[in-house]
């Protein structure tokens, strides 16, 4: 189990969320959103994502397959978050160009 979900076991965002210091509540509907267009259980699961320093933290669900649809759609803007937690702002610039 990832602890992401509604059983009593699951407390991984419970125990994370306060080590959080800006949620990343996009992330986290687009994780949702573009999930539950593969499965309704999707719904059940309560995904935190979020910054902790210069560091992005992510409460994935525990199937594997769940993760690596998660990861899928984090993969495509993960270097722009790195960028932004970063405050790189030359790249930061260069990215947003290109949009």
């Amino acid at each position: 189990t990832g602890g992401t979900g509604l059983a009593p076991r699951d407390v991984t965002v419970q125990a994370i969320a306060p080590l959080i210091e800006k949620q990343a509540t996009g992330i986290m509907s687009a994780l949702v959103s573009k999930c539950i267009e593969k499965t309704p259980f999707a719904m059940l699961s309560n995904p935190l994502v979020g910054i902790t320093g210069r560091c992005l933290a992510v409460c994935l669900p525990g199937s594997k397959k769940a993760v690596a649809e998660n990861l899928d759609i984090i993969f495509p803007v993960l270097g722009h978050i790195l960028e932004l937690i970063g405050d790189e702002k030359v790249s930061i610039e260069k990215t947003h160009k290109t949009f």
